[in-house]
């Protein structure tokens, strides 16, 4: 049987669609499926296997008969993320679970197995984290993020940074630090864009965080 032929044959898996297992899991899931079938788990393959697998949680919003690639790229990019670390690899050369990643995965079979999730009466929604999305989003509206998407955040003021990580001028490298991770993992919570990762690295570089 073909690659294709398999993936398309994949069937959805309700138990865990519908539980509170979140996204980055089920895409470790998801390449775990694909590596036991002997497929190679690169970009495309993993959407699509994805949406098979899990089409409530990944597909498009107002058009559920599509996949979602790129919900799909920012649960990779969470997973490869250096405080993660779940995958190695990257979109050309597909991905594989670290070492951290094989243990997510038997964590959540475990639960799996111990039907833990069957009782779920509703999906864990990200937009159900309101605190951490009104966080992010008002990251996401200062002046530091306009600079960094125009390639300019080394021209602002440090203190501008500051104020992005939710600290005063005077905040000392302590606070700065611990604001800087509990933002970040709000941002994997929420499952920010890789850009909003992007500018938290450049906050820390800057700042020497």
């Amino acid at each position: 049987m073909m690659e294709k032929e398999k993936i398309m044959g994949l069937k959805k898996l309700k138990e865990l669609d519908k539980s509170l297992a979140n996204n980055d899991e089920l895409i470790l899931y998801t390449i775990s499926i694909l590596e036991s079938k002997k497929i190679e788990p690169t970009f495309d393959k993993i959407v699509v296997a994805a949406y098979k697998l899990f089409p409530e949680r990944f597909s498009l919003l107002g058009f559920k008969e599509y996949p979602d690639g790129k919900r799909v790229h920012d649960c990779l990019f969470h997973c490869t993320y250096k405080t993660k670390g779940w995958l190695n690899g990257g979109a050309k050369q597909g991905y594989k679970l670290s070492e951290m990643g094989e243990l997510i995965l038997k964590e959540l079979e475990g639960k799996l197995e111990k039907s833990e999730f069957k009782n779920s009466k509703k999906i864990k929604k990200t937009i159900a984290k309101r605190k951490e999305n009104a966080i992010i989003e008002k990251a996401m509206k200062t002046k530091t993020y306009s600079y960094f998407i125009n390639g300019r955040i080394s021209e602002l003021n440090q203190d501008y940074l500051k104020e992005t990580l939710r600290c005063t001028p005077g905040a000392s490298k302590k606070e700065l630090k611990d604001n800087y991770k509990i933002i970040s993992k709000y941002a994997e919570e929420v499952d920010a864009s890789e850009n909003f990762f992007k500018m938290l690295e450049g906050i820390k570089q800057i700042l020497k965080l």
